[in-house]
């Protein structure tokens, strides 16, 4: 595979994980019988610790446990972006207190960064070749979402949902070069998902 492709594989593949994460809608696992065959299946959870149902905000993590698990690495990302030693999977993106990166760290860090943090990181990623809307939505589906280092199913799975709507109308030059906050964004949802995995 050439090089120049390798960073478009990576995020589409982390994010088929991620998808692999997240089980069928609940309507589709309620109920007693599913076809006559006599086998209940409604109370199985067949992809992992992260439900969803079929409304995001009211999708939930399988387990206390999974929860717990999810915030312990919020709280280390957060203390990462904060001190400046959070790296991206591919070490290209530094966000160090002293880098031009602030936009992107209120972002996700605080509770209502506001509309000027969201515009300015959507402003990054449109300029790299992706609609204001589709940049906003991610941007917006972004902000807050390590704040207080807790991170909520619903908040997860919308994000999640508005990368994969970016990746799915990005233009392969933005897939192959992307821009900072869309690799950052990339390496904290991963981390999270991987949160998700049952141990």
């Amino acid at each position: 595979m050439s090089t120049s492709l390798q960073p478009a594989f990576r995020v589409l593949a982390a994010f088929a994980i991620a998808l692999s994460l997240v089980v069928l809608p609940a309507w589709g696992q309620s109920g007693s019988d599913t076809g006559g065959s006599g086998s209940d299946v409604s109370g199985s959870d067949v992809a992992g610790a992260l439900s969803q149902s079929s409304r995001l905000s009211q999708a939930s993590f399988a387990s206390a446990a999974v929860q717990q698990r999810v915030n312990a690495v919020a709280a280390s990302l957060v203390q990462q972006l904060k001190t400046g030693s959070f790296l991206t999977a591919s070490a290209s993106v530094n966000v160090a207190p002293t880098t031009a990166a602030p936009a992107l760290r209120n972002l996700l860090l605080q509770p209502n960064p506001g509309p000027d943090v969201t515009a300015t990181v959507a402003t990054e990623l449109e300029a790299h070749g992706v609609s204001e809307a589709d940049a906003t939505g991610l941007a917006s589906a972004m902000a807050g979402l390590l704040a207080g280092q807790t991170v909520e199913a619903p908040d997860l799975m919308m994000a999640v949902t508005a990368f994969n709507d970016l990746v799915e109308v990005a233009p392969a030059s933005f897939l192959l070069d992307p821009p900072d906050a869309f690799v950052v964004f990339r390496d904290v949802l991963a981390a999270l998902l991987e949160a998700t995995a049952t141990p």
